[in-house]
């Protein structure tokens, strides 16, 4: 239990980084956009650093935690495709093998030999 919990711990702390890291990111693009000059480039090489330090810190923190990822999902942002539309189709294809088991058994539902009289079972011994 204390194993799980520190796992979280460090979890937590992790998801604090990338957090951080996106809201670094966010304000160098402001940075670039908006300023100009000497100036812009101290700030833009500020916000550089803290990046740096961000990934660090979350490099060092991923090596303590144990992180699994499927491997369906890697494959599905190699292909370009967006990770929100994925649990849609993976959630589509169960669906779909399931109405294909209806499908083949209709067969079977309107054969005079079922019905709710008779039954598949074999008789007692």
């Amino acid at each position: 239990m204390s194993e799980e919990r520190s796992q979280r711990k460090k979890r937590a702390a992790v998801e604090a980084e990338l957090l951080k890291a996106n809201a670094t990111l966010h304000a160098l693009g402001v940075t670039i956009i908006e300023h100009e000059g000497e100036q812009s480039n101290i700030m833009i090489g500020k916000r550089m650093n803290e990046i740096a330090s961000c990934y660090q810190k979350i490099d060092e923190l991923s090596e303590q935690i144990d992180i699994q990822v499927p491997f369906d999902f890697l494959q599905y942002l190699d292909d370009g495709k967006n990770p929100m539309n994925l649990h849609e189709i993976i959630s589509r294809e169960p669906l779909q093998k399931i109405n294909l088991l209806r499908e083949s058994f209709r067969p079977f539902r309107t054969s005079p030999l079922f019905s709710k009289k008779r039954c598949f079972l074999a008789p007692p011994l």
